[in-house]
C-alpha cells in the first residue's frame, strides 16, 4: 500500500516512506548492479580462454594471465560498489522513518490524534554500515575464489588434453560450462547454502530494510512507553513466520509473561522478503486479529499453497540464469542455441508461474474471476460507454472518466497491472494518469501523483480516482480507503471483464494491516460460501463505502 505523505528524516528533511514495492526496486536494482558485474566475468573468463592459439604451451599462457584477469574483476566490483553506494543512500533513512510513521498512524488509529515524537537514533546508520561491510567482505570473497576457479578451469582443460579424448577447443567448452554452473559464492549461510554475490546483495538489503522499519517502529513504540506488540500476519507466509503471527511479544524482552521480540527473530521472523511487521498491542482496544492473540508460537504447519508457489517461481529464476550463464561462455554455436532455448522456456514458465503467484497474493488476487484479457470490440463500443452515464450525473464528466477507463484497460490487457486518472468531479479534466505502475493488482503512487493531489487540494477541486481491476473483482476495502485519506470525493473501477462499479469512501481510516486482516476475513467467508461479490459488497458497506454495479 502506498504511504500517505511524507516523513520527516534523521537530517530533518521531507522523506517519502518506504513502501514494500520500494524496497523490491532497491534489491532488485542491486540484484543486476551485481549481475552485470557477474555476467562480465564470465564473458571475460571465456574471452581469455579461447583467445590466442589453441594446443602447445596453452596452459602457461593462461596461466600467466590469471593476474590480469583478477585485476579486471577487481575494477569491476569496485564499480559495483560506487554504483550500490548510489543506489543504497537514504534508503535505509526512509526505511528508519517509515517504521516511525507507522507507529503514530497505527496510534493514531487506536486513540485519536496525538503528539507525534520524532526519533533521533544512530540506529539508521549502524544498519547501513553492517551493510555495506557485509557486501564488501563477500566482494573480497569472490575476489579470492575467483583465482582458484580460474586455475581450476586451466587445470580441468590440460587434464582433457592430455587423455587425448577432446581436442583444446572442445575441452576449454566444457570447463567452462561447468565454471557457469558452478559460479563462484559470495556467502555460505549457516545451512551450508551457498549464495551468489548478487543473489546475496538482494537478501543482504531486504534484511537491512526490514531491520531498519521495525527499529524505526520500536523505536517511536518506547519512546511513547509501549512495549507489547503484535506480530501481524499475511497470506502466503512462510511455515516459521505463520506459527507467530498472533503473537503477542515484549520488544524490551522484560515483560516475562510474553516472549522477545529477539526471540521471534532469532526463530526466524523478519527474514528476507517477509511482509509481516509489527503493531503495537494495546489491551482490551487492539483489533483482534485472524485466530485471536497468543502468548508464545503455535506448532509449524505445513507450506502454504501461496509460499510453495513463490518457492517454485524462485526455483524458475535460478534456472533462467544457469541456462543465460552457459550461453555467455558457450563456445560454438550449438552451446549458444541450446542453452539460450532452454533459458526461454524457463523464462516463459517463469512467466506463468510469476501471474499465478501474483493473482493468489495480491491481497484478495486469489479469487480473480475470469481472464484478464479485455475483449476490445465491447470495451470501445457505444453499449459500454453508456453504462458510464448518471456516476456525476455530468454528461461531460461521465464521458471523462469512461475515455479514461476504456484507455486504462486496451493498456494493461492480458496483464495483472493497474492504471490510475485523476478526473476533477466538477470539469471532467484529467489531472493525472498513471501509466507506468509495476505492481501487480495495485497502484504504486509516484511524485506526480502526490503533487496533483497537493495541488488539487489547494484549488479545491473534488476528485474522483478510475482504475482498472485485472482481477475483475469489485473496489477493495484499499480504495476506499485510499479514497477517504487522499480526499477523493469518489471512485470508479473498471475490470477487465466488462464490469464497472462506483463506490463512496470509506468511513474509517483504517491502516494497510488492518485492511488486510479484514481482506483475510472476507476470504473464510468467500471459501466457506462459494460466492464472491455479496460478502464482498456487504463487508465493504460495513466500513462506510457505497459500491454500485453500473
Amino acid at each position: 500500500m502506498a504511504g500517505f505523505g511524507f516523513n520527516i528524516g534523521l537530517d530533518g528533511h521531507r522523506i517519502h516512506p518506504l513502501t514494500e514495492h520500494d524496497a523490491e526496486e532497491v534489491a532488485e536494482g542491486l540484484k543486476i548492479i551485481y549481475g552485470d558485474a557477474r555476467e562480465r566475468m564470465l564473458k571475460s573468463v571465456a574471452k581469455r580462454m579461447a583467445s590466442g592459439r589453441l594446443g602447445y604451451g596453452w596452459t602457461a599462457r593462461k596461466t600467466s594471465e590469471v593476474l590480469a584477469a583478477h585485476s579486471q574483476l577487481s575494477r569491476d566490483l569496485s564499480q559495483a560498489a560506487r554504483e550500490r553506494e548510489s543506489l543504497l543512500s537514504g534508503v535505509i533513512d526512509r526505511a528508519y522513518m517509515t517504521g516511525s510513521q507507522q507507529f503514530y498512524s497505527d496510534m493514531r488509529s487506536i486513540l485519536g490524534n496525538t503528539a507525534h515524537i520524532s526519533p533521533n537514533s544512530a540506529k539508521a546508520g549502524y544498519i547501513l554500515a553492517d551493510l555495506n561491510n557485509s557486501l564488501n567482505a563477500a566482494e573480497r570473497r569472490i575476489l579470492r575464489q575467483f583465482d582458484d576457479r580460474y586455475a581450476d578451469i586451466i587445470g580441468a582443460v590440460s587434464a582433457e588434453m592430455a587423455t587425448g579424448v577432446m581436442n583444446t577447443h572442445q575441452a576449454v567448452g566444457e570447463a567452462l560450462q561447468r565454471f557457469a554452473d558452478q559460479g563462484i559464492t559470495g556467502f555460505i549461510d549457516r545451512g551450508g547454502h551457498h549464495w551468489t554475490l548478487e543473489n546475496y546483495a538482494e537478501m543482504a538489503v531486504l534484511t537491512a530494510i526490514e531491520r531498519s522499519t521495525i527499529s524505526g517502529y520500536v523505536d517511536t513504540m518506547q519512546s511513547y512507553g509501549y512495549d507489547l506488540a503484535v506480530i501481524d500476519g499475511h497470506i502466503g507466509a512462510c511455515p516459521i513466520c505463520e506459527a507467530w503471527e498472533g503473537v503477542i511479544v515484549s520488544v524490551s524482552g522484560n515483560d516475562r509473561d510474553y516472549p522477545s521480540l529477539s526471540e521471534a527473530e532469532a526463530a526466524g521472523c523478519f527474514h528476507p522478503r517477509c511482509m509481516h511487521g509489527i503493531t503495537t498491542y494495546y489491551p482490551g482496544i487492539s483489533h483482534t486479529p485472524k485466530g485471536g492473540f497468543r502468548s508464545e508460537p503455535r506448532e509449524m504447519r505445513q507450506p502454504s499453497a501461496q509460499y510453495t508457489a513463490r518457492s517454485k517461481l524462485r526455483y524458475m529464476e535460478r534456472m533462467i540464469q544457469k541456462y543465460r550463464d552457459r550461453a555467455l561462455v558457450a563456445q560454438t554455436a550449438q552451446q549458444k542455441a541450446q542453452a539460450s532455448a532452454k533459458a526461454k522456456e524457463w523464462r516463459a514458465a517463469a512467466e506463468k508461474q510469476r501471474n499465478a503467484v501474483s493473482a493468489s497474493e495480491s491481497g484478495y488476487g486469489l479469487y480473480s474471476t475470469g481472464s484478464n484479457e479485455v475483449r476490445e470490440a465491447y470495451i470501445m463500443s457505444p453499449e459500454y460507454v453508456e453504462r458510464f452515464n448518471g456516476i456525476t450525473g455530468d454528461q461531460a464528466v461521465d464521458r471523462s472518466i469512461g475515455e479514461a477507463a476504456q484507455k486504462m484497460l486496451l493498456h494493461r490487457s492480458g496483464t495483472n497491472y493497474e492504471d490510475l486518472a485523476l478526473i476533477d468531479a466538477r470539469t471532467g479534466e484529467v489531472l493525472y494518469t498513471i501509466r507506468d505502475s509495476a505492481v501487480p493488482n495495485g497502484v504504486k503512487y509516484d511524485d506526480g501523483i502526490l503533487k496533483a493531489l497537493e495541488r488539487a487540494k489547494s484549488e479545491g477541486r473534488p476528485l474522483i480516482s478510475v482504475h482498472n481491476h485485472p482481477n475483475n473483482l469489485p473496489p477493495s476495502l484499499d480504495d476506499g480507503v485510499s479514497a477517504l485519506v487522499r480526499g477523493y470525493w469518489s471512485g470508479v473501477v473498471a475490470c477487465h471483464d466488462g464490469n464497472i462499479y462506483s463506490f463512496t469512501p470509506a468511513s474509517i481510516p483504517l491502516t494497510g494491516r488492518e485492511c488486510d486482516e479484514v481482506h483475510d476475513l472476507l476470504s473464510q467467508k468467500i471459501m466457506n460460501t462459494g460466492k464472491i461479490e455479496e460478502p464482498w459488497l456487504t463487508t465493504l458497506s460495513q466500513y462506510g463505502m457505497v459500491v454500485t454495479k453500473r
